[in-house]
């Protein structure tokens, strides 16, 4: 779009739209778990770099917590959320 190349905008990267409401609920999941999924920390919770903290979190953050918080249905559906393993082979 921007007339940009490398790595990061090439294979085997690709966009996929977030099309539905369930994938974009997935996929923050997906990004929060990435860390302990990749052996970075034992503990997602653990990754300081992540916002999953920021949401749970009652300190100042730069984060839209409160839109977030309403689009994944509150602080126990994000708990929730990530503590269940997600298949991410299955396209939804």
């Amino acid at each position: 779009m921007y007339g940009r190349s490398g790595a990061l905008f090439e294979r085997p990267f690709q966009r996929i739209v977030v099309d539905s409401e369930s994938y974009f609920d997935r996929l923050v999941v997906y990004i929060h778990q990435n860390p302990q999924r990749h052996g970075f920390v034992e503990d997602l919770r653990a990754w300081r770099y992540s916002s999953y903290g920021a949401l749970l979190s009652t300190s100042p953050t730069h984060i839209a917590r409160e839109t977030v918080l309403e689009w994944l249905g509150g602080v126990s559906n994000v708990v929730a959320a990530h503590r269940r393993e997600v298949n991410w082979e299955e396209r939804w």
